[in-house]
């Protein structure tokens, strides 16, 4: 009798659980900022997740905060929402200019709420009723998608790739089952959804003209010329200047100014100059027995006009 009656209550409980996973239900209407809500028994966790999603806030809660919620309601601000599904806990929501507003959650200040939470990714979608395969050499498609009662809609026979499609998503997912187990697939999958990336916009009203570049080589005198990209190089004095060649404005005319100076990528640049200056032109290659030789001279281009440009 004893254990029929723990059976019963295991069951009970179990149902219960599947009920409220069932209808835990978030819908956050952005356009209006009112939230829909029929949550059981959620952790605060997965709760934040969700809000992550629906809302399209960062949120950041404090280490080693707990809170399960319950909750039904429909149509309610979103401050009066989160006071409803946050309980006891304490929040702030702050505004971000050109960005998603900040959801803090915390127990004691603001200021631990310092662990992220990070919005699950949406799980892939796939067309319902299609399927990619790759064929071993020699297979036959035209007749295994018979077999399988599928139309092949795209195919690459040197690849032995093929895309079928099916009649409903029962006969799809029977395919795929089996044709994990033929031995002339060699590979089978969904075929899966994949956004384009947004097409790129042209600056119709750039202010600086589309580069145009035009090789233009030296003659057979043999000099080697080195390209420096940069912002301005300041004189390095009359011994070094020889080795630098009339400097290139790429970014149009621009007046240097005496607190311009180059930037990271050629912090080296003067200690190279002057070992230049004190080498002879050419050098002997150990490893090798030939001769290499140095740069006649460094041509500068300069990419901005002013501090921190690029």
């Amino acid at each position: 009798m004893f254990s029929k009656v723990a059976i019963c209550v295991f069951l009970a409980a179990f149902c219960i659980s599947a009920r409220a996973a069932d209808t835990n239900s978030l819908v956050w209407h952005r356009a209006t900022d009112r939230v829909d809500a029929d949550v059981r028994g959620m952790a605060l966790w997965p709760l934040l997740e969700k809000i992550a999603v629906k809302a399209g806030w960062h949120i950041f809660v404090e280490p080693d905060t707990t809170h399960t919620t319950s909750a039904k309601f429909k149509d309610l601000p979103s401050g009066d929402a989160l006071k409803m599904l946050l309980g006891n806990l304490n929040f702030a929501l702050v505004p971000r200019t050109n960005s998603v507003p900040d959801l803090y959650v915390f127990r004691t200040m603001m200021k631990n709420a310092t662990q992220a939470v990070l919005a699950p990714k949406a799980a892939p979608k796939h067309v319902p009723n299609e399927l990619l395969v790759k064929l071993k050499p020699g297979t036959d498609a035209d007749a295994l998608a018979k077999l399988l009662g599928a139309k092949i809609i795209g195919r690459n026979d040197k690849l032995g790739l093929y895309r079928l499609q099916f009649g409903d998503v029962a006969a799809t997912d029977a395919a795929l089952a089996s044709l994990k187990n033929n031995s002339d697939a060699t590979g089978v999958d969904y075929n899966y959804y994949f956004d384009p990336p947004p097409p790129v916009q042209a600056l119709s009203s750039a202010p600086i003209a589309p580069l145009s570049l035009q090789l233009n080589p030296p003659g057979d005198s043999g000099k080697v010329i080195v390209g420096l990209i940069d912002m301005n190089v300041q004189s390095l004095g009359a011994q070094l200047d020889k080795f630098i060649l009339p400097q290139i404005d790429a970014a149009g005319d621009v007046s240097a100014s005496a607190d311009i100076t180059h930037g990271h990528g050629l912090q080296h640049f003067d200690r190279h100059c002057t070992g230049i200056g004190r080498r002879r032109q050419f050098r002997a290659n150990p490893a090798g027995g030939r001769l290499w030789r140095e740069p006649d001279h460094h041509l500068v281009v300069r990419c901005a006009g002013h501090p921190g440009g690029r």
